[in-house]
C-alpha cells in the first residue's frame, strides 16, 4: 500500500520534524509504502518571503552588535541542519505548490492529514489552507491522524468548507481535547490519539552528540517572563546547576545553543538533570525521557500542552508563578503510572492507524 502524510514536514522546529518523522516510520512500521507530501501554499512561501525581507531591511544598527549578528548567523547554521534532516529522513516527494499534481504522480492509496496544527486555520504563517483539510486529494480514502485545531476554541465560528470536507473524510482522530470537543460541536465523530511522537522511539536516528556539560537544566522556551527568570537562575546557583538553553536565544542561561540540530537536541534531553519548557513537543520529550520538568508561561498554547498533562495526571507540572517554582522543581515524578497511561493510549493510537490501514 502506497500512503502519503499532509502535515507540517518542513517547520524549523524540532517537534513539526519529529512528528512528521516519527509518524512516517510508524506508518512504516505497519507495511505501508509511506512519502511525505511535498507541498507548500504559495501563501507560505510568501510570507517566508516577507520575513527574510523584513530580516534584511532592518537598519544596520540593529545589526551592528556582535551578539545579535551571531545569533542570526545560527539561526541561519540552523535552518540549513533541519534542511538536511528532512532531506535525509524524510521520504519526500517532489515538491510543488499545486498538491493534485503530487497526488496525480504518486496515485497513493491511502493519504493521512497531520500531525501538527494543520487544522489551525488561525495560522498567519501558514494561512487558511482546505487542502489540509482534504479539499483537494480526489476521491482517495483519507483519515486524519492526530491534527490540532491549535488556539481555536469552541466557541469560535468554523468556516463551512472546514465542515464540508471533514464529513467526507473516512475517519478522523486529533491530538488535544480541546479539538475533539470542537469537532463533535460540529456533529463529527473523532477519536483522540497521540502524537507521533509517542509511538516512535526517535533514539535510533542517530547517536546524541551533546555538549560536554555535567549537571545542568535544561530551557526549551521561547517566552520565559523576568520574574521566572530570575526564580531559575537563583535556583540554578544555589544547587549548582549549569543553565543550557536550546533553539532559542535565552542568553541570560549559562550555554545558548540557538543553531542545535536534532540530534543534539534530543541528547540534551536525555542528560538533563531537569527540564524547563512552554512547548508541547518539549513537554512530550521530557516525559519521554523520564525527566522532573516544569511548563512555564504557557500563553497561546494552553489548549494542547494542559490537554496532554491532564491525561496523564501532570497538570501539577504547570507553573502559574514563580513563587511556586522552587517548590516544583524539587518535586518528583512517579513514572510507572505515567507510562502505564502512555502504553493505554499507544495501543489505541496504533490500533486507529492499524485499522484505518487495513480496511483500504
Amino acid at each position: 500500500m502506497k500512503v502519503g502524510i499532509l502535515t507540517f514536514h518542513d517547520g524549523i522546529n524540532h517537534g513539526a520534524f519529529l512528528q512528521a518523522y516519527c509518524l512516517q516510520e510508524t506508518v512504516k512500521m505497519l507495511g505501508a509504502d509511506v512519502y511525505i507530501i511535498n507541498y507548500r501554499s504559495r501563501f507560505y512561501h510568501s510570507q517566508r518571503y516577507k520575513q527574510r525581507h523584513d530580516f534584511f531591511i532592518k537598519s544596520w544598527k540593529t545589526y551592528r552588535h556582535f551578539s545579535v549578528i551571531k545569533v542570526k548567523w545560527q539561526n541561519i547554521i540552523k535552518n540549513l541542519r533541519f534542511k538536511y534532516a528532512q532531506q535525509s529522513n524524510l521520504n519526500l516527494t517532489f515538491f510543488s505548490h499545486d498538491i493534485s499534481t503530487i497526488i496525480e504522480k504518486y496515485k497513493f492509496d491511502l493519504i493521512i492529514l497531520g500531525s501538527d496544527e494543520i487544522w489551525n486555520f488561525k495560522n498567519d504563517s501558514r494561512g487558511f489552507d482546505l487542502n489540509y483539510f482534504g479539499k483537494d486529494l480526489r476521491e482517495i480514502p483519507t483519515i486524519s491522524y492526530a491534527p490540532s485545531l491549535g488556539q481555536i476554541s469552541l466557541g469560535d465560528k468554523i468556516p463551512n468548507q472546514i465542515n464540508t470536507y471533514l464529513k467526507q473524510l473516512s475517519s478522523i482522530s486529533v491530538r488535544d481535547r480541546n479539538s475533539l470537543e470542537i469537532l463533535k460541536s460540529m456533529a463529527l465523530n473523532a477519536t483522540q490519539v497521540l502524537d507521533p511522537t509517542f509511538l516512535y522511539d526517535v533514539q535510533v536516528i542517530n547517536p546524541h552528540k551533546i555538549p560536554k556539560i555535567n549537571k545542568y537544566i535544561l530551557v526549551y522556551a521561547g517566552y520565559i517572563s523576568t520574574e521566572n527568570k530570575q526564580s531559575i537562575q537563583d535556583f540554578s546557583r544555589r544547587y549548582g546547576y549549569k543553565l543550557v538553553a536550546a533553539s532559542y536565544d535565552q542568553n541570560w542561561c549559562d550555554y545558548s545553543f540557538v543553531d542545535v540540530g536534532i540530534c543534539e537536541w534530543l541528547g540534551l534531553f536525555k542528560n538533563a538533570s531537569f527540564i524547563i519548557t512552554n512547548t508541547f513537543h518539549g513537554t512530550i520529550f521530557s516525559i519521554l525521557n523520564k525527566k522532573d520538568f516544569c511548563v512555564l508561561d504557557l500563553r497561546s498554547k494552553t489548549n494542547k500542552i494542559s490537554n496532554l498533562l491532564e491525561d496523564l495526571k501532570l497538570v501539577d507540572r504547570i507553573v502559574y508563578s514563580s513563587s511556586e517554582f522552587n517548590h516544583k522543581i524539587l518535586e518528583r515524578i512517579d513514572y510507572n503510572k505515567v507510562f502505564d497511561l502512555i502504553d493505554k493510549y499507544k495501543k489505541q493510537s496504533l490500533l486507529f492507524l492499524e485499522t484505518n490501514i487495513n480496511s483500504i
